[in-house]
């Protein structure tokens, strides 16, 4: 999980997202919310090939939420001096981590019995997580069937998933995602929203070939 949390931080520094990132794209949730996404950052490349040499624009960094209902949301990648000093921020984390990944393992109980052999995983990125602890915004492209890979952290593609199943299953973890409460973040003795990601992954049956480490 790529997620800098915590219940009581003490931190180094701060700067003001707003004023430092091109705000672009405008969002409002189904309940409300109000937020405030990123522009793309571009830059020219050359593209080479046996017929062709000519310059395009290229995406390097995409759109991020940076605002929710106008206040800053805090990305640690914006703050590379901040530093955690409270050893139970730690365990908390992985405490809601575990919760976090229990909820969805029951949400989709039911699917996971019908599901194919393998080794699964659900990419929730550009998480908001509010003031209060809930989410408010995030994007999935639901769960996905790995390929068995070479090596640890790699694989080598997807397979197949019975779509009836895996549109099911996709419903069932959007409905779940919107249920997770997390302890609020803390900073300077005031609740801040916060960007997160979360990977919930999950093995069918007994598959063989996954993560083999050479």
């Amino acid at each position: 999980m790529k997620l800098f949390f915590a219940i009581s931080l003490a931190f180094t520094s701060l700067s003001c997202i707003a004023s430092t990132v091109d705000t672009g794209q405008v969002i409002t949730t189904p309940n409300g919310d109000v937020i405030v996404m990123s522009k793309p950052k571009t830059k020219l490349a050359k593209v080479i090939t046996p017929e062709i040499c000519k310059e395009e624009t290229v995406t390097i960094d995409k759109p991020r939420p940076v605002l929710l209902n106008g206040k800053e949301i805090y990305f640690y990648k914006d703050h590379p001096n901040d530093e955690i000093t409270d050893i139970k921020s730690i365990e908390l984390w992985t405490t809601e981590y575990k919760k976090f990944q229990d909820l969805l393992k029951v949400a989709i109980k039911a699917e996971m019995k019908l599901l194919p052999e393998g080794f699964y995983e659900c990419r929730i990125n550009n998480m908001v997580v509010s003031e209060a602890g809930k989410i408010v915004y995030f994007e999935t492209n639901g769960i996905s069937r790995l390929k068995p890979g070479k090596s640890m952290h790699r694989n080598e593609g997807y397979l197949d998933i019975p779509l009836e199943i895996r549109n099911t299953a996709d419903e069932k973890l959007t409905n779940a995602i919107g249920d997770m409460h997390y302890t609020p973040f803390i900073f300077h003795e005031k609740a801040t929203p916060y960007l997160g990601s979360y990977t919930f992954s999950f093995e069918v049956g007994n598959p063989e070939g996954y993560f083999n480490v050479r």
